[in-house]
C-alpha cells in the first residue's frame, strides 16, 4: 500500500514542480472522472482519472484501476506526461503525445495449511498517447471530457500476470479551467 501513496506523492510533487518552474503554467485545467482499463484483449477493470493541463499544452494524468477475487488482486496506475494540442480545423478535439509508466502490485494469496500470500510489484515505462473531446460547458470554463489514452511498454521479465505490451483506459470527466 506504501508505493501507491509513493506513486501519488510523486505525481503531487511533479504537478507541483512543473508550476513553479512555468510561469505559465498557473493557467491550468484541473479534473477527474470515472472510466475502465483493458488490459491486453479481454480484461477490463473500472477506473479513475485524474488530470492537469496547462495553458501551453503539457498533459500530466493518471489512472488508477483494481480488481480482486477470491485469491487473486491487481492494483494499476497509468501515469503519463504528454505533450497535447487542438487538432488542426477544431477547438474541441485534441490529441496527446508523451512518456508514461504503468505501476502495477499483483497479490496471489492461496489456501492451505499456511494461508501464504504473494505479492509482486512490476512497473515499465513507454509512449503515451491519446485522443480527448473536451467541449466547454458554463461559459467556456466548466469542460466536459471524454478521453481514450494508450501506454504502449514493453512486457517485462519477472512480471506476474503483467505480459501485455499495451494498456488503454477510456475514461469521462469534468474539469474545470483556472
Amino acid at each position: 500500500m506504501n508505493s501507491w501513496r509513493l506513486t501519488t506523492r510523486r505525481f503531487i510533487f511533479c504537478l507541483m514542480t512543473s508550476a513553479l518552474i512555468w510561469p505559465c503554467a498557473f493557467a491550468f485545467e484541473a479534473g477527474t472522472g470515472p472510466g475502465f482499463i483493458t488490459h491486453g484483449d479481454n480484461r477490463m477493470t473500472p477506473s479513475v482519472q485524474s488530470w492537469m493541463q496547462t495553458s501551453f499544452g503539457l498533459l500530466a494524468g493518471i489512472t488508477n484501476s483494481g480488481e480482486k477475487n477470491s485469491a487473486f488482486s491487481q492494483q494499476t496506475a497509468l501515469a503519463h506526461v504528454s505533450y497535447a494540442t487542438s487538432l488542426p480545423g477544431s477547438q474541441s478535439l485534441e490529441a496527446s503525445l508523451g512518456l508514461g509508466e504503468i505501476f502495477s502490485r499483483t497479490t496471489l494469496s492461496k489456501s492451505g495449511e499456511a494461508g501464504t500470500r504473494a505479492s509482486h510489484i512490476s512497473q515499465a515505462g513507454g509512449i503515451a498517447m491519446g485522443l480527448r473531446w473536451k467541449p466547454a460547458l458554463l461559459g467556456r470554463k466548466l469542460k466536459f471530457r471524454l478521453s481514450w489514452d494508450t501506454l504502449y511498454v514493453p512486457p517485462g521479465l519477472s512480471v506476474l500476470y503483467f505480459t501485455f505490451g499495451h494498456a488503454q483506459s477510456v475514461s469521462t470527466g469534468l474539469g474545470w479551467d483556472f
